[in-house]
């Protein structure tokens, strides 16, 4: 399916590491070039939604003619090229499978025709847009000009959301009203997109070419942060705590442990700092993760009465209810109609206990392997760097999956196309060093 340029450089070694060259391959872009261009205009819709900021636009559908025009790009590439639809790796094997119990879960749906629209709507953007990010983004260029546009797009989603704040627009409690677009459309979903971001711009700082990326990317994590502390989101907090703990286990394991104490001392002492120094009203919103009596707007209670309900009625039918079916559930067995707050409890109860068997694996198999891409790459800085920023943001995403009713949304879907591409793009370095060597 793949080839690999004829156009590779090997440097040679390096004064810190004389046993070992450094190997910097130069992937030729491969497929669509037209695939690519429709995949960032439909990033670019998801995440800006420019339909809304300009309502004359709403009319031509721009998510759907972008996700259509890419899809079709890519298929012809494919045809043409009698090329594989897609790269096959075991993930990927599961996340068919995942797929297709959802898809079976159908039929047998508390309301079949909801669960069908729910697959029209939204669901089947999800796989699509995994499909394109898997096995569009070929190179190190497509790879990092795709995550530099979800990094930017993400921090104007978070530049909108502390505009609201500052302008007295929020919530009760002071919550922000979100960003821009639906993908960040409410304060835990706005905290969820920046810190899935957050481990690219880490990277993109480790990677900075220039003075002036470097500038960018602290000037973005700058407004991640912002963004996330205005959202008043105790799972975004959570999500960020564990993210820059795994961070730091990695760089122990890479630097000794000496820097993981170090890093944890920081970042424990930057936590501290940050619940006291914070937006009024914060620090009381972050101690309620513990006591729940402080938690003024009472969804602490809510939240957990839902999970009882879910996993209740996950055991009762343990086959599942239906795509999108949860809170439909609720609603019958008397716990109103808002849907659980954790993905694992939602899909669990939507498409069973096998479907949450499938996702758990799937999850541990995409953050395996970007570590074992991250350790057995070292030699390939660009990809070992890209592997733990993708790696990350799966870290971020499981975290966070316990606070957020998005199982079958985006988040998951753009992130583990990521992983998949960069699994692609260390096939195509192995061919690389293999030709390399043929040439020696």
């Amino acid at each position: 399916m793949m080839t690999t340029s004829s156009n590779i450089w090997a440097l040679s070694k390096s004064h810190e590491e004389v046993s070992r060259s450094i190997f910097e391959p130069e992937l030729e872009d491969e497929g669509s070039p037209l695939a690519f261009g429709a995949l960032l205009l439909l990033i670019f819709v998801i995440y800006v939604a420019p339909q809304v900021i300009f309502p004359v636009l709403e009319p031509l559908h721009l998510a759907k003619v972008s996700a259509a025009l890419a899809v079709v790009a890519y298929v012809t590439w494919v045809w043409r090229n009698g090329a594989g639809w897609t790269f096959m790796s075991r993930e990927v094997r599961l996340m068919l499978i995942l797929i297709g119990i959802a898809l079976i879960s159908i039929p047998f749906s508390l309301w079949p025709g909801g669960s069908l629209q729910y697959l029209i709507d939204q669901y089947s953007k999800s796989i699509i847009i995994f499909f394109l990010v898997a096995n569009v983004l070929t190179s190190f260029r497509r790879y990092r000009i795709f995550v530099w546009a979800v990094s930017l797009f993400a921090a104007f989603n978070a530049l909108q959301g502390t505009k609201h704040y500052l302008a007295g627009e929020v919530w009760k409690y002071g919550r922000v009203l979100g960003g821009a677009s639906s993908i960040a459309g409410n304060p835990n979903d706005l905290a969820l997109v920046l810190n899935l971001s957050i481990p690219f711009l880490i990277y993109f700082y480790e990677t900075a070419r220039s003075v002036t990326q470097r500038l960018l990317v602290v000037i973005l994590l700058g407004i991640d942060l912002g963004g996330i502390i205005t959202s008043f989101s105790r799972g975004g907090f959570v999500t960020l705590v564990a993210l820059v703990l795994w961070m730091a286990w990695v760089v122990g394991k890479r630097r000794g442990s000496g820097a993981f104490v170090k890093t944890c001392v920081v970042v424990l002492i930057m936590a501290v700092v940050l619940v006291l120094s914070g937006p009024t009203g914060y620090g009381e919103r972050i101690a309620s993760i513990g006591d729940m009596s402080k938690d003024e707007t009472g969804s602490s209670n809510a939240r957990w009465t839902l999970m009882v309900g879910t996993a209740q009625g996950m055991l009762l039918h343990p086959l599942g209810v239906g795509l999108h079916m949860n809170n439909v559930l609720l609603h019958d067995t008397g716990y109103g109609w808002e849907g659980v707050h954790n993905v694992y409890l939602e899909l669990g109860t939507e498409i069973g206990i096998p479907g949450l068997a499938v996702l758990l694996w799937l999850l541990y198999r995409l953050i395996a392997s970007m570590r074992d891409i991250r350790v057995g790459y070292e030699q390939v800085p660009e990809l070992s760097g890209l592997a733990q920023a993708a790696g990350g943001a799966m870290v971020a995403f499981v975290t966070a999956g316990m606070f957020h009713p998005v199982a079958f949304h985006f988040y998951l879907y753009i992130v583990a196309g990521l992983v998949i591409a960069c699994q692609q793009l260390a096939h195509r370095v192995d061919l690389a060093m293999e030709h390399d060597t043929d040439l020696t």
